[in-house]
């Protein structure tokens, strides 16, 4: 982002052409932030809750009585010696920088429980994709593909976070002949200009991916050069999905299996391909299993590092000032598990289990420090959460 600056004020924001993730252009936060910035009712003082609980009534106060409250109710936690007692949740608001500083802060004082919005967000398709590629943010060249599929997305309406310049790409690609595959229970307005629909019944998408994989390897549909190269574990993979026929995979999914069949066709005769999937299959129960699996294609298809399949494009490197030891490591001197790895233990946060832990009491969180997230709002099951 560039910032034009007069008299010591930003008058305006754009974005930064030599980029290369954004290439210049910006999301709808990043257009307002101006306006974000400099809003007559943005807060600028604390406030601090003197009424009764749920029934708050909220008094100005100044920054040095707000941070000496909080320090002290720190210091009372460190006496106790029940650091872990803290937890920091933070929102996707709360960018980088802000981010290292508070598990900065964290890892001094002696708590490992710091979570975001990832775990209901993001974190199935980045945990799928670290475990398959070693990789978290792989995406697809639409713009030069030749067989678009978009799983759970609505792209000509959402724009896809990351995907700056989505719809000119997919526009671009279909006008050079790309086919255009959506798989959503509705007819999105990226479903009326797709040369496929596949309105598949809501949670049921693993079936689809893991009947594509096993029709592809049955009939030798798959980039054996590729496999042979880059993938491990080929053989036994092939034997788990034996059960998943397209007869089965259209009693579960409820898609025609001449569809599926019609599909998993072009998967395995067109290249390059671009897979990709959003929210409408990371926010399920299936949602990991389900991004491993549709990872699972773009690696036996062989469009995986490839111009026009999944690419890497690497984050700009910042210095990390976190501790380079995490608290949760077999190694630390002073081991402290977050709360959430005993159920979840791949997870790096998971905020998604904070209703649930505080009201089970199995984990003794006594503290909850939120930065640019509204957790009452956004965590999933509210009525839980509230």
């Amino acid at each position: 982002m560039i910032a034009e600056i007069e008299n010591g004020r930003i008058v305006r924001v754009r974005g930064d052409p030599e980029n290369p993730n954004n290439r210049g252009k910006l999301c709808i936060k990043g257009k307002n932030s101006v306006e974000i910035l400099y809003h007559p009712e943005r807060l600028r003082k604390p406030l601090l809750n003197v009424g009764e609980r749920g029934n708050p009534e909220w008094k100005e106060t100044s920054w040095d009585e707000a941070l000496e409250r909080i320090a002290e109710k720190l210091v009372e936690l460190k006496r106790e010696k029940l650091e872990e007692a803290l937890v920091f949740l933070y929102g996707p608001a709360a960018r980088i920088i802000d981010r290292s500083i508070v598990k900065r802060f964290a890892n001094v004082f002696g708590t490992p429980n710091v979570t975001g919005s990832w775990s209901y967000c993001v974190g199935p398709k980045v945990l799928a994709s670290e475990m398959l590629f070693g990789f978290p943010y792989p995406i697809g060249d639409f713009a030069n593909s030749k067989l678009i599929v978009l799983w759970g997305t609505n792209p000509l309406v959402s724009r896809i976070h990351r995907y700056y310049g989505i719809v000119e790409d997919i526009l671009h690609a279909k006008r050079n002949g790309a086919k255009i595959v959506v798989i959503d229970p509705r007819r999105s307005e990226t479903a009326k200009i797709a040369d496929y629909h596949l309105k598949i019944r809501p949670g049921s998408d693993i079936f689809l991916a893991l009947g594509w994989i096993n029709y592809l390897i049955e009939n030798d549909l798959y980039d054996k050069k590729f496999v042979e190269k880059h993938v491990s574990g080929f053989e036994k993979l092939a034997g788990s999905v034996k059960d998943f026929s397209i007869e089965y995979v259209e009693s579960e999914t409820d898609i025609p299996a001449k569809l599926i069949e019609e599909v998993g066709d072009l998967l395995g005769n067109i290249k390059p391909a671009a897979i990709d999937r959003r929210e409408g299959v990371l926010h399920n129960v299936n949602g990991f299993q389900t991004s491993r699996a549709i990872a699972t294609l773009s690696a036996i298809t062989g469009n995986v590092d490839v111009e026009g399949g999944l690419i890497w494009n690497p984050s700009i490197k910042l210095n990390d000032i976190t501790l380079g030891e995490p608290l949760d490591s077999k190694n630390s001197k002073n081991s402290k598990i977050p709360f959430w790895k005993d159920k979840f233990p791949l997870a790096k946060d998971c905020s998604a289990y904070l209703s649930d832990v505080i009201l089970s009491g199995s984990y003794p969180i006594k503290v909850l420090i939120v930065f640019k997230s509204n957790p009452l709002l956004t965590l999933p099951d509210t009525k839980k959460a509230n």
